[in-house]
């Protein structure tokens, strides 16, 4: 028998884990994008467009950091759960 999401959200005790569970929920889905950009403009581009359709966003260290702003704000927000 395979677990549900919700059942491995209640049995996890990693803060993370649970994250992830509680987005793939809210969601209702389990897709990864993976970006390789190197500007925080191309990045958030990119959010803009699949981060209502994704639960993670994996970035690469050629990505230059930027620090928060507006543009984190946008990214951040597809990915909030109550």
């Amino acid at each position: 028998m395979t677990a549900t999401y919700e059942q491995l959200a209640s049995r996890t005790n990693n803060p993370l884990a649970k994250r992830l569970l509680s987005i793939i929920i809210e969601k209702q889905t389990n897709l990864c994008v993976s970006v390789d950009v190197t500007s925080p403009e191309e990045l958030v581009s990119i959010i803009q467009k699949v981060g209502k359709h994704v639960c993670m966003i994996k970035v690469f260290p050629s990505v230059k950091l930027f620090t928060y702003d507006r543009r984190m704000s946008i990214l951040y927000r597809h990915f909030q759960t109550p």
